[in-house]
């Protein structure tokens, strides 16, 4: 029988009581999809990562990347969520934000990762790494403001200089 620390017993007990809750991530289904050692379904707030597990669609473009950075981000880790105000999807998955006990947050991360990843493509396809920027850095930008959710914004705001910047030193690195 395996004994838990007061420290688990104490985390358990007070996020019972608050509108989050601790678990450890057991499995990862796809990019925005994991499962709880609970058993539960988690489905990630303001994150959509291609498909890799539909039955009638043929995984996507990116789709293998986006769970494997999901896996090796959460996979097998301690999690807490945080609910908004509607708490399951249509499928019955709850609907969260996911944290790290350090304080990264998944949903963020992940939205980031899409990003880099959209660069680097749009880089690739035209060589105008300026207008490419700007033009990632004008959507981003959008969708910050204009986004589902007051916890993604906080987590992404940023002006377009800045995203700009950013993205500039992941493709080229002083």
């Amino acid at each position: 029988m395996r004994i838990l620390s007061p420290a688990i017993v104490f985390l358990l007990l007070f996020t019972a009581c608050t509108n989050s809750q601790i678990l450890i991530c057991a499995r990862v289904i796809d990019g925005d999809t994991i499962v709880l050692s609970n058993g539960e379904k988690v489905r990630l707030i303001g994150v959509d990562t291609p498909e890799t597990k539909h039955s009638q669609k043929p995984v996507e473009y990116y789709g293998k990347e986006a769970t494997a950075f999901t896996k090796k981000m959460v996979g097998g880790k301690v999690v807490k969520l945080k609910y908004d105000v509607q708490r399951r999807d249509e499928y019955d998955r709850l609907l969260a934000y996911v944290y790290l006990m350090n304080g990264t947050f998944l949903n963020a991360e992940i939205i980031k990762q899409q990003c880099i990843e959209r660069v680097m493509a749009q880089y690739q396809q035209d060589q105008d790494a300026e207008k490419a920027l700007q033009r990632l850095a004008n959507s981003l930008t959008n969708k910050i403001l204009h986004g589902p959710t007051i916890e993604m914004r906080k987590a992404l705001k940023s002006d377009d200089q800045a995203t700009i910047q950013f993205l500039k030193s992941l493709i080229s690195p002083d």
